[in-house]
């Protein structure tokens, strides 16, 4: 019988991509970086990202985030402005990835989810499984997508990351990690962007994990899609699911520590 195919998922926080102090910035030192790790990483990738600066303000602007059941033309422009927006973000992490050698293929959510009536996401069970089978990494995104119920919705990347993983495990590859790269070292007692005297947790086995979640708290910018404490809700389930998370920051060469095995300074929560 065949080995499963492992599969690594790593999502690269809107924060760590661009500039979320001004509007429509890519951080191109950051994405190349980035880039430069995962092709020395020993693991098959599904790569997501967030919308950062290029869709959390219009989003936020207009209250797209809840969809509109009879939205109008106003509405509609801003659904269409900001899918055009994260479609330029993914077109600039594409480039750098190419540049460095890695052989990304975009993934436009909004293609190939729907919002069901029920509040869930449909999505296709085939198309990232057959981009990863042909060799290549799948690139998909915080996106606008259409929703039975209301028109539009916003589909953050970490749902997608959520909803993606268990589509692969049900497809049969071995899901084996889930990496969130952030512009903070991991979980902390407390934010670290505003208290000096946080202390990052290390290491979060299961049967702990409940306790944690009090802890997280919202990005300090502009975010439409729940900060850390909806990063934990996921995380959560990843770990249900038999597989292990970590959280690395951006900086040094953490995520290419984590996928490879390596010692990296992060939050592990362990299955």
């Amino acid at each position: 019988m065949m080995e499963a195919m492992k599969i690594s998922i790593v999502k690269l926080g809107g924060s760590v991509i661009t500039n979320k102090s001004e509007i429509e910035e890519i951080n191109e030192e950051n994405i190349r970086s980035l880039m430069k790790q995962l092709a020395k990483s020993n693991s098959h990738i599904v790569l997501i990202h967030g919308a950062g600066s290029f869709g959390h303000p219009i989003a936020k602007k207009y209250g797209l985030i809840h969809g509109d059941s009879e939205p109008t033309g106003e509405k509609l422009l801003a659904v269409s402005r900001t899918h055009h927006k994260v479609q330029i973000l993914n077109s600039e992490l594409i480039r750098i990835g190419n540049e460095e050698g890695l052989p990304l293929f975009p993934l436009a959510p909004s293609a190939f989810v729907i919002g069901t009536k029920e509040g869930e996401y449909d999505y296709s069970r085939t198309i990232v499984n057959d981009v990863v089978k042909q060799g290549f990494i799948p690139v998909l995104y915080g996106d606008m997508i259409l929703s039975q119920s209301r028109s539009f919705t916003v589909l953050s990347g970490d749902v997608t990351m959520h909803k993606i993983a268990f589509i692969l495990q049900e497809n049969g590859f071995d899901v084996k990690h889930v990496v969130y790269v952030s512009d903070v070292n991991g979980l902390y007692t407390s934010d670290p962007k505003i208290d000096p005297n946080a202390e990052m947790i290390e290491d979060v086995a299961a049967e702990e994990f409940d306790k944690y979640l009090v802890l997280a708290s919202g990005s300090s910018s502009t975010d439409v899609t729940k900060g850390m404490y909806g990063k934990l809700i996921e995380i959560k389930e990843f770990v249900k699911r038999g597989i292990n998370v970590s959280i690395v920051n951006v900086e040094g060469k953490q995520l290419q520590n984590c996928l490879n095995g390596l010692n990296y300074i992060g939050t592990t929560f362990r299955a």
